[in-house]
């Protein structure tokens, strides 16, 4: 039975794309998603859900998990795209919420007020978009760090819910000429834009399982990331060369001249204060200090680098000892004995 809402409460539009659920053996974790999303505690949700014309059974699966287990507003869409961009464009075009998110149709909420939180977030700061930590590949906390994000993933994009108005502000959302990389590709025109206002909920929410499509073509991935960079970049002359594209959204281990180029070349306030957070002070301490002392024996000028440890001893450990186990406890409840 679909939940009523408050009209008080803003809409939120959570899109998912899908295609081949059961010739893919996926229908467990699109079970997870689904049930993560329509056990959200929040009153006003409308789940939008795209797929790509399955003719595996897919179809008829999605359409009983919606009679079975649907307590939100639903919207179930059916035809050819374009693939996974595509597919979320379309859901966008579909959705009324005046709030939306993205959802994959293998990953899943991790608590049942994460749309709660996130609203919350996002009102309370008077904000135009709001992302959180996410439990990565069943290993880690990928920790929401907003200020990094012109040179690397500065979240996952299940975490992130925005305001539907900055899309048009930002020139569209998923480009279909980035399909392993689209999300960064949103999270860098999001996140430059210098009239937009961003904040950060430093709580996990979200799962994202090992198991998308940028994981199955490394190359591609990266090919897909040089052309982002050479989008914004090397519009007029090659700012950055492949490598150093490697070293600063792969390894986070830019070089100096890198970071300096940036810092010259680029007008943007927002884009230069993040790269130049890409300066590492832990690499760089490790790599510099120990040299200045080796060679030059003047370790009382040093010392007070030192202090800098006890930041890298703190660091990520909000989460800290976060879990799988953790991360299933809400879902696993959900499952029917």
């Amino acid at each position: 039975m679909m939940e009523k809402y408050s009209p008080d409460c803003k809409k939120v539009s959570i899109i998912t794309a899908t295609y081949n659920v059961v010739s893919k053996n996926r229908k467990c974790y699109f079970y997870e998603m689904f049930r993560s999303v329509h056990e959200q505690d929040y009153p006003n949700i409308e789940h939008i859900i795209i797929d790509g014309g399955s003719k595996d059974g897919s179809v008829e699966f999605i359409q009983n998990m919606i009679d079975k287990y649907g307590k939100k507003e639903c919207v179930f869409i059916s035809e050819k795209d374009k693939g996974i961009n595509d597919a979320t464009n379309k859901g966008l075009e579909k959705s009324t919420g005046e709030y939306f998110i993205l959802m994959c149709d293998d990953d899943y909420y991790t608590v049942q007020n994460a749309i709660s939180m996130l609203v919350k977030k996002l009102e309370d700061t008077n904000s135009d978009y709001v992302s959180a930590n996410c439990w990565w590949h069943d290993t880690m906390v990928w920790k929401t760090e907003q200020k990094k994000f012109a040179w690397r993933h500065p979240f996952v994009i299940n975490t992130l819910l925005q305001k539907r108005e900055n899309i048009q502000k930002i020139g569209g959302y998923f480009d279909l000429a980035f399909p392993m990389v689209g999300d960064f590709d949103v999270m860098y025109r999001l996140l430059r834009d210098e009239n937009l206002k961003g904040t950060e909920l430093n709580k996990v929410i979200t799962v994202l399982r090992p198991t998308g499509i940028s994981m199955k073509n490394n190359k591609k991935h990266c090919l897909d990331t040089f052309k982002i960079y050479n989008k914004y970049f090397n519009k007029k002359f090659k700012l950055f060369s492949d490598v150093e594209i490697i070293k600063l959204h792969y390894r986070n281990k830019p070089k100096i001249i890198t970071v300096l180029k940036v810092l010259l070349f680029c007008k943007n306030k927002k884009v230069k204060s993040s790269i130049f957070e890409s300066f590492n002070v832990k690499y760089y301490y490790k790599k510099f200090v120990p040299k200045l002392e080796n060679v030059l024996f003047l370790k009382f000028l040093v010392k007070d680098s030192r202090s800098l440890k006890h930041m890298f001893d703190d660091e990520q450990k909000l989460d800290g000892d976060y879990t799988q186990e953790k991360s299933r406890e809400f879902i696993d409840a959900l499952y029917e004995f």
